[in-house]
């Protein structure tokens, strides 16, 4: 039985900005490493028990814009207009909270067009 998400690996173009993004914008931490099985160019960041593995891309090609085509990530937040506006402090801009399906939810896309929604449900 499925009990919840444990990690998500991204590639992205720029790791030092997308690291920026996701630590200093969303306030991921730095995560633990494991054991030397780490890929250099990687870096691993937790949000609760969620942690993202950021995997510079190998490509020497500038970017198209198409890493995050079709990925949406939905996560669960408490004060979520709260958090919205701590991102908007800090420099960054995510849509504006809306009600939908019993809650509230807003969306941000990152550096390589990965849309993250943070929800809060209303139960």
């Amino acid at each position: 039985m499925i009990e919840g998400l444990g990690s998500i690996r991204l590639t992205v173009w720029d790791l030092e900005r997308s690291i920026e993004f996701y630590g200093r914008g969303l306030r991921f931490a730095p995560g633990a490493e494991s054991d030397g099985d780490m890929n250099p160019d990687a870096v691993r960041l937790t949000a609760g028990s969620l942690c993202l593995e950021l995997v510079a891309s190998r490509k020497q090609a500038a970017p198209v814009s198409t890493n995050g085509r079709g990925i949406f990530l939905s996560v669960s937040v408490s004060g979520l207009d709260a958090y919205h506006d701590a991102l908007v402090e800090r420099g960054l801009q995510p849509n504006l909270p809306r009600d939908v399906d019993g809650g509230r939810a807003f969306s941000i896309e990152d550096p390589d067009g990965y849309v993250w929604q943070f929800t809060q449900s209303d139960r």
